[in-house]
């Protein structure tokens, strides 16, 4: 690739693009990760149980799994083990003890098509920010207690009524 030229002569990109001194893959694989700013002993030594231990390594790992919170679904249409968004309005929430001492707010939500129960638990506070008539967003994963369709803990962003 021919390289762009100022008038002077000097090359206009005078590395790789993208990288700022022309290092590759190779260079990248001699550098350990603990030569990075960011980079701690401490969180050298995590990324070490990963097996990550070179930047090549750093740039090569990518996550295990992706969340798409954009897959909106309807009520009706989900089923045990999706995971999906639900944009729903909350028809009632009450809060109560388990046996455990633990808070356990249940909520019924109710969107054109059907209804969901989520279930937070250990989240108190959930049982006044989600009063009925709240509209939110819901995503979780789908699973199923006693014969009915529930998420339990479910991200959510909200709008109050």
């Amino acid at each position: 690739m021919a390289l762009e030229v100022h008038q002077g002569g000097q090359p206009l990109y005078p590395y790789c693009w993208g990288l700022s001194n022309g290092r590759t893959l190779s260079d990248l694989s001699l550098r350990e990760v603990s030569v990075l700013e960011s980079v701690s002993e401490r969180k050298a030594g995590r990324l070490a149980e990963l097996g990550v231990e070179t930047v090549l390594d750093l740039l090569t790992t990518y996550p295990r799994r992706y969340i798409d919170r954009t897959r909106q679904a309807d009520v009706s249409g989900l089923q045990i083990g999706d995971e999906a968004a639900v944009l729903a309005t909350v028809q009632s929430a009450s809060s109560r003890r388990a046996r455990t001492g633990r808070a356990v707010v249940d909520v019924v939500v109710r969107d054109d098509t059907g209804r969901l129960k989520l279930v937070f638990f250990n989240q108190p506070w959930r049982a006044k920010q989600l009063e009925a008539g709240t509209e939110a967003i819901f995503f979780g994963k789908v699973g199923d207690y006693r014969g009915a369709r529930q998420m339990v803990n479910p991200w959510s962003t909200w709008w109050p009524a």
